[in-house]
């Protein structure tokens, strides 16, 4: 036992004066004269021994009282295992507000638990001490430390949030804004403590008391969608495009006959049912066909409950009206190639000569075709490389007597294989890879038939380890005639021999040749991703904006209006939302009041495993030194927190007992009579 004020003790002292006054009686005692005392001797004695016993008792209940008073103003406190946290502190307090706090707990949400938890350990401490009340959106305002009364007007503003933060960066947070303070640091976690969000690192700050608080929910199971992806690189007009859907099963129970809808056109479509196996994931596959250009939004939607935020899946994509296509010639545009287009419906094609190019309306372009270059400019080469890694897709056909020293730093810089010597001979191609892109979907079955192309001459193609090349199309000996390589955003197809017909009759080939020049034109890379993630995706990358003072974007969306920041990247612009979407659903990017293009927002899927972490695994992660407060010890926190702090106070008993001595003398001296 300690006390909080000892110096209050040294009023024991006083405890010696009402002994002197029992030993010392000053009372003065009159005498009374009786002819014969003989028959009072008896009653005498009797009185005597009762008077002392009485006065004894009034004596020690004079004592008991006056010790027991001393003692309140002293204050003892009863500590368990540590000494008594004196002085001011700063206490952190974490409310996970994550959707996965939405399940319930004894018919009770467990954010509303947690809420009450954190009052509990605000009311727990003192008026002087400084408070911070952290969530998952971890913003500026939540940095900062009020006193008590803001602190729990802070936590009633919480509300559940599709933000989703891992609990090391929480703790990291708490450890930063706590080493600024001089005062004695408590650190509280109040959270499910699921499995995807519950990592920390090492070391623990031995100055920071660490509190792990977890609320346990009552749920069954639970399905999402977590992820719905074209087939295909982008999808084609007027084609059944098959609709990659993932699902996974976070339950150990099987799932059987999980119904699938898609909500596309204002017309919700079933698409079947499935069955899922215990903590499985499986994808399925639906058509979608999209029959007109320009933007495009769809819904996929499932029915699960009681977990809802992952039973829907936003996506947006776009066909656009007309796709820009630039071929780059050396002295005379090949014919076919112009002809070839001219046939494929919205396709803008311009030609222009090596020497007589714009590069201002490059970055406007999808496709760029090299025709039979020798040589190229410095320039040239530098505008095409960013040209490719803002995107856009490069078509290199060489001429039959290319600079092999330009070329081999252009295609250097393209993280493409380099030509070697040109070979003068006939060659067939002998493979065609109907996996990749370009030829994915052209045709239902491969016949032995199929005219490939062949050519006079090609460049041998030194291929490197370190260049990463996918095979498009293969002589029959296996080297390459024409391969795709990926420079950041954009690709690069590069065949091995010149497009002029005097070495080349893949333009008179029609079967290989147009799906190569349409497929390369729509797969180019400036495609917006057709889903963001709320809370992870707060910088969207887009392309040829118009940033004047006459034009205002705004990005606009149920109730949800406000103006974009905008970053210029070279040829991109770099949007940034800054958290301001909280709620999934489809967005538009407006110019001026006019939509630009359409946004898929999504919640977060990492909350979607129901798994739960046992605190003990992180006690033994993270150090001994964290505190796990039970389940069955949070409903009374503060008494709990107040009893851990600051001991077991015993001030109060003290003058409980102190009344009950004087109420002791008093019955004595009234009641007893002698």
């Amino acid at each position: 036992m300690q006390f909080l004020f000892p110096s209050f003790l040294w009023a024991l002292l006083a405890l010696a004066i009402p002994i002197i006054i029992h030993l010392f009686h000053f009372r003065r005692f009159k005498k009374v004269y009786f002819t014969n005392v003989k028959f009072l001797k008896e009653l005498k004695e009797e009185t005597s021994n009762r008077n002392r016993i009485k006065n004894l008792l009034v004596l020690l209940s004079r004592l008991l009282a006056l010790g027991f008073l001393v003692f309140a103003f002293a204050q003892p406190i009863l500590f368990e295992g540590e000494e008594v946290k004196a002085g001011r502190k700063a206490v952190s307090v974490f409310v996970d507000n994550s959707f996965s706090m939405n399940a319930t707990q004894n018919n009770a949400a467990l954010l509303t638990i947690a809420k009450e938890r954190a009052r509990q350990i605000i009311q727990a401490y003192g008026e002087s001490d400084e408070y911070q009340i952290l969530t998952n959106e971890l913003n500026g305002r939540q940095l900062n430390f009020f006193d008590k009364s803001t602190a729990l007007s802070h936590i009633d503003e919480i509300n559940s949030s599709p933000s989703v933060s891992d609990l090391a960066l929480v703790r990291n947070v708490q450890k930063r804004t706590l080493s600024q303070k001089n005062s004695q640091k408590i650190a509280y976690l109040i959270s499910d403590f699921q499995e995807s969000i519950s990592t920390f690192e090492q070391p623990v700050d031995s100055t920071v008391e660490y509190n792990l608080l977890q609320l346990r929910p009552v749920i069954e199971r639970n399905i999402s969608i977590d992820d719905v992806v074209f087939d295909a690189v982008v999808p084609v007009l007027n084609e059944s495009n098959a609709l990659n859907i993932t699902l996974t099963n976070h339950s150990q129970e099987s799932a059987d006959n999980v119904q699938l809808s898609l909500l596309y056109e204002d017309q919700t479509r079933p698409l079947g049912t499935v069955s899922i196996p215990p903590l499985t994931t499986i994808t399925d596959t639906a058509a979608m066909t999209i029959n007109n250009t320009g933007w495009h939004d769809a819904e996929v939607r499932i029915e699960d409950y009681p977990v809802t935020f992952d039973d829907t899946y936003h996506i947006a994509f776009q066909l656009k009206q007309q796709i820009n296509i630039l071929s780059i010639y050396e002295s005379q545009s090949n014919t076919y190639l112009g002809a070839a287009y001219k046939s494929l419906g919205y396709f803008n094609r311009t030609s222009a000569q090596k020497d007589r190019v714009k590069y201002e309306i490059i970055p406007t372009q999808d496709l760029i075709i090299l025709e039979d270059l020798s040589n190229l400019s410095s320039g040239l080469i530098a505008v095409l490389e960013d040209f490719v890694s803002s995107g856009g897709n490069l078509l290199i056909f060489p001429s039959a007597n290319i600079n092999n020293e330009v070329y081999s730093d252009f295609l250097g810089r393209l993280r493409a294989n380099n030509f070697g010597n040109i070979q003068k001979q006939t060659r067939e191609v002998g493979r065609i890879n109907s996996d990749a892109f370009i030829f994915s979907n052209v045709f239902r079955r491969i016949s032995r038939n199929i005219k490939l192309p062949a050519t006079s001459s090609n460049y041998v193609v030194n291929v490197s380890q370190s260049r990463a090349m996918e095979r498009i199309l293969d002589y029959r000996d296996g080297s390459s005639y024409l391969a795709k390589y990926e420079l950041e955003a954009g690709s690069v197809y590069v065949c091995s021999a010149p497009l002029s017909s005097e070495f080349n009759d893949l333009s008179a080939n029609a079967e290989i040749f147009i799906p190569l020049l349409y497929k390369a034109a729509i797969s180019s890379g400036n495609q917006s991703e057709i889903a963001y993630t709320i809370g992870e995706d707060n910088i969207i990358t887009s392309q040829n904006l118009d940033i004047s003072e006459k034009t205002k974007y705004l990005i606009t969306g149920g109730d949800t209006e406000f103006i974009p920041g905008l970053i210029r990247q070279k040829n991109d612009y770099l949007i940034d939302i800054t958290d301001q979407i909280n709620t999934a659903g489809i967005y538009n990017l407006t110019k001026n009041g006019n939509a630009e293009s359409s946004l898929a927002f999504n919640y977060d899927r990492r909350e979607s495993n129901l798994s739960l972490v046992n605190l003990e695994e992180i006690r033994n992660e993270i150090g001994v030194d964290v505190n796990i407060i039970e389940e069955t010890i949070q409903a009374g926190l503060t008494d709990f927190i107040s009893q851990k702090d600051h001991g077991f106070r015993l001030w109060k008993y003290c003058i409980m007992l102190a009344l009950l001595f004087l109420a002791i003398e008093t019955i004595l001296l009234r009641f007893w009579k002698i």
